[in-house]
């Protein structure tokens, strides 16, 4: 059930800089200012060390009418706070006077090793819902050049994050609207280490759903914050860690008194956070900071199986609207709080092996050990 990430074989392990340099199928992929971020850090050579470090706490609005995209991860993204990610703005109207200046910096970028964030109008892109139907703003990763065409992450019509080639013309013209937005990114040269106390920190805030924005340094690389993007993600009303169960369930029922469309992101996300949880143990326990315990992960196991199964019903959610898979979607999604035992077993270990003192609130501890 759970996914195995074989790391001496991932895109770019043991290549130059070139448009096999990136990770099509990053494990975290729901919303693509995670996706295009894991994409570009897939092939840093601590990759491994950083996803296991990151995406372990979550947060949910309290508030369904300002926002039903629920789950969110409490992480760096496309937009920032990534100690391993250099991000540059360029002037787009510099680059689209003409398709010649436009090849020679889209080009230019890529043989320098970097990659391109920008938004497009999917009229233009074939297998998107709007693709020569109606005008319609998305942003796109453009991550190299494969012979005559340039190629992109995205996501299909399917909802799927995957890659698309696009000759120069084409994406020329997709990409001639009034939006500006056009980050240059590449990969820093800064280290990514393991931090065994950030983890037990983190852990302990999702299992004691403790409000993490008093601790966002633990989270997020403040030198490199975006307010554009993080103050509108974290001001507002927000639950944390095990307490977003309790939201999920009110979800459904929010569902069930409007007419507002089902998003079959947010039990997506419940899944993927659960293989990413899986990863994390797997990860401790081969670098030794837990005894190999298959019991355990088979436990947890169980947690990502459920949550699969909660996604699925929830797509049946979505074509029927019926009140009795609803209500089976919350009978599961209260199920699945028993993960908070199983976690707070894993805390109680790591804390007995490593030290910690359960007391703090992270202020002081974050400053004096990261």
């Amino acid at each position: 059930m759970c996914l195995t990430i074989d790391w001496s074989t991932r895109p770019g392990a043991q290549m130059g800089t070139n448009m096999t340099n990136i990770l099509e199928k990053p494990l975290i992929r729901t919303y693509q200012y995670n996706a295009f971020l894991e994409s570009i850090l897939g092939i840093h050579k601590d990759y491994e060390e950083w996803l296991s470090c990151n995406y372990v706490q979550i947060m949910a609005s309290k508030d369904f009418n300002y926002n039903t995209c629920v789950i969110k991860y409490l992480a760096a993204s496309i937009f920032g706070c990534c100690p391993l990610l250099d991000s540059q703005g360029d002037e787009k109207k510099h680059i689209m006077p003409s398709l010649s200046t436009y090849v020679e910096y889209l080009d230019g970028i890529f043989r320098q090793g970097y990659y391109l964030y920008t938004f497009v109008d999917e009229y233009y892109i074939p297998n998107r819902v709007s693709y020569q139907k109606n005008h319609f703003e998305h942003d796109i990763l453009l991550c190299g050049r494969e012979q005559d065409n340039y190629a992109y992450l995205g996501y299909d019509i399917l909802g799927n994050y995957t890659k698309g080639t696009l000759p120069a013309q084409q994406l020329y013209q997709a990409m001639r609207i009034d939006n500006p937005c056009l980050l240059r990114l590449s990969l820093s040269n800064n280290s990514y280490s393991f931090n065994i106390q950030k983890f037990i920190f983190m852990l302990k805030q999702y299992v004691y759903a403790e409000d993490s924005t008093k601790n966002l340094e633990v989270y997020l690389d403040m030198n490199k914050y975006s307010p554009i993007f993080y103050d509108n993600e974290l001001n507002m009303p927000l639950v944390f860690g095990i307490d977003v169960y309790a939201r999920l369930c009110s979800l459904i029922d929010f569902y069930n008194e409007t007419d507002v469309p089902y998003d079959w992101r947010v039990l997506h996300l419940l899944y993927e956070h659960k293989q990413s949880i899986y990863q994390k143990l797997e990860y401790l326990m081969r670098k030794g900071y837990l005894e190999r315990n298959e019991a355990l992960l088979l436990q947890y196991d169980a947690i990502v199986a459920k949550a699969k199964l909660i996604e699925n019903l929830g797509l049946k959610y979505q074509i029927t609207r019926a009140k009795r898979v609803g209500q089976e979607i919350q009978k599961n999604i209260s199920e699945m709080q028993k993960e908070a035992d199983i976690l707070g077993g894993v805390l109680d270990l790591l804390i007995q092996r490593h030290g910690f003192d359960k007391t703090q609130q992270g202020g002081s501890l974050c400053a004096e050990k990261w």
